[in-house]
């Protein structure tokens, strides 16, 4: 009886010590089981999810904190999740999605983190991978910006373009990654930005057929500006920061009132931040 107790603390404890990252030399008080195992490695295409199921164990009170970071050859490092708890929480469930990028597949390493109420650590490492696709980008159309002067919306940002503001006025201006620059009849419209994103005028792409991976490689490739002066009908321009594509827009219309009552420009807009 004696023998079997010794040996299920032996598995208990080599269990224990193997559920913090596998190569760990030192152990900890913290454990994390994350499944899909490390022996597993996930394939997702561009845009959808992977579950990951993370139960949480500690020698002390409880684990206070959980942080959860991805690493790619394309985004590099970012923290996808930083979760602090006041009492004991047995387990979470954390969804990873994946975003669109100019490649066919993208290896990506997922590390978990846990702290717990008494300062020890745990880290735990997954890999997956994601897979491109041919998913034509979702327009937002019917987008109207007005002449600066008219006091109503002329700014909006990549991320939610239908909301609209005035960069000049509103506390939404941080987040004015595109703004019209124009007199109050629209004689002359230049689009700028108030956080140095880059235009490309390209009227030769495809912006019906546009893709995550083509519009990316399409921007990468070409001449970025700070500015797109004389606006027309029917221009198409790509836009992002640095080197980084994050959507196209189309002109679909410009309205010229002399009086500037009912001068604006009205545009649609494909954009990869909600892909």
């Amino acid at each position: 009886m004696r023998r079997f107790f010794l040996l299920i603390s032996v598995a208990v404890a080599a269990l224990w010590l193997a559920s913090c990252e596998e190569d760990l030399h030192d152990p900890s008080d913290v454990a994390l089981f994350v499944s899909p195992s490390a022996s597993e490695v996930p394939e997702v295409y561009v845009g959808d999810k992977q579950l990951y199921e993370v139960e949480m164990y500690t020698q002390h009170s409880y684990v206070a904190r959980v942080q959860v970071s991805s690493f790619d050859a394309y985004f590099g490092e970012r923290v996808l999740k930083d979760t602090t708890w006041g009492g004991p929480v047995p387990s979470f469930r954390f969804v990873y999605e994946a975003l669109p990028a100019d490649r066919d597949s993208l290896e990506v390493e997922l590390t978990f983190r846990a702290w717990d109420d008494a300062g020890s650590t745990c880290e735990v490492s997954r890999s997956l991978l994601v897979l491109g696709r041919e998913v034509l980008l979702a327009e937002k159309a019917g987008i109207v910006l007005y002449p600066p002067s008219s006091g109503r919306p002329d700014a909006m940002s990549f991320a939610d373009p239908s909301q609209t503001f005035s960069w000049l006025t509103s506390p939404d201006s941080v987040r004015a990654d595109m703004y019209i620059d124009a007199d109050a009849g629209l004689s002359q419209v230049t689009l700028r930005s108030n956080t140095a994103a880059k235009f490309v005028r390209h009227n030769s792409f495809d912006y019906a057929a546009a893709t995550a991976p083509g519009l990316q490689a399409v921007y990468a490739s070409s001449n970025r500006v700070d500015a797109v002066a004389s606006l027309a009908v029917n221009d198409i321009v790509l836009v992002g920061h640095g080197e980084r594509a994050e959507g196209v827009l189309r002109v679909s219309n410009i309205i010229r009132d002399p009086y500037g009552g009912e001068s604006c420009v009205q545009i649609a807009f494909k954009g990869l931040a909600s892909e």
